[in-house]
């Protein structure tokens, strides 16, 4: 099938990384990869041998892409990928913060989206277990080993059916509690384009020039390495450099969470 021949979906402000989040509703580093690649193709950045050049006027940016670009180039016009990559490695949270924030600022995740969740999970437990306990306002939240974790998971709640409790409590669907209404436009967008950059080669330059991005954050980024156009193949080296792994858990400041579902307002 010609390209022309595709239905491809209007990406029109959706950015990769919410384009990633919404269709795989997952958040992580690969975002960030997705973005900076994004500000490449969008003329913000240069990529030239081993370094990369704020050379685009940035005040158009939106606002989690300037401060992005700050936390990665500290306050410098250019960095190497030797320097990205400590900021990936050192930084990785704060980076993935950035992104997270972006998605409520750019409207795409309820503002008390954490309130709601908590609620509903809260409730799912008491359908289960019974009535919850509230913790104390001194108890300390301690990260348990794996280890530890799985030699008592014979003796933890059925996880199972208070995940079903929760999704019947949800009415079906976690993600359409936490995602407004544009954000629920747009993950039909984006899971529609993921289903045709899976399918489907882009033979034309232009195209999968354009597309890179969201094959980036949709994760398909290894198929789609040797369909560049010939002007981005230093960008190809970028993506192999500093690509990394996912997790929703991004999202969630945990203590807040916690005290919100035990000791509820």
């Amino acid at each position: 099938m010609a390209d022309s021949d595709l239905d491809l979906p209007h990406m029109d402000g959706i950015k990769p990384a919410y384009a990633g989040l919404t269709a795989d509703w997952s958040l992580g580093l690969r975002e960030v990869t997705a973005t900076i690649m994004d500000l490449a193709l969008r003329g913000v950045l240069y990529v030239q041998g081993d370094r990369i050049s704020v050379v685009g006027n940035t005040d158009s940016l939106a606002g989690f892409e300037k401060r992005l670009l700050d936390a990665i180039f500290q306050g410098s016009e250019s960095a190497t990928y030797g320097q990205i990559r400590d900021v990936y490695s050192h930084s990785h949270k704060a980076l993935v913060k950035i992104i997270c924030d972006g998605a409520l600022e750019e409207g795409i995740i309820r503002p008390d989206f954490q309130s709601i969740l908590a609620e509903k999970v809260r409730k799912s437990l008491g359908e289960v277990l019974g009535p919850i306990p509230r913790i104390p306002d001194n108890a300390v939240r301690l990260n348990a080993p794996t280890w530890l974790l799985s030699a008592l998971k014979p003796l933890m709640p059925p996880l199972g059916e208070i995940e079903e409790k929760l999704r019947e409590n949800a009415g079906g669907s976690c993600e359409d509690l936490i995602l407004t209404e544009k954000g629920k436009r747009q993950r039909e967008t984006s899971k529609k384009m993921k289903r045709i950059l899976q399918k489907y080669t882009l033979t034309e330059e232009r195209l999968a020039d354009e597309y890179v991005a969201y094959t980036i954050a949709f994760g398909l980024k290894d198929a789609w390495l040797k369909r560049l156009g010939g002007r981005n193949a230093e960008l190809t080296v970028l993506i192999e450099r500093i690509d990394a792994e996912n997790t929703i858990t991004n999202f969630m400041d945990m203590d807040k969470y916690l005290a919100e579902i035990f000791n509820p307002p």
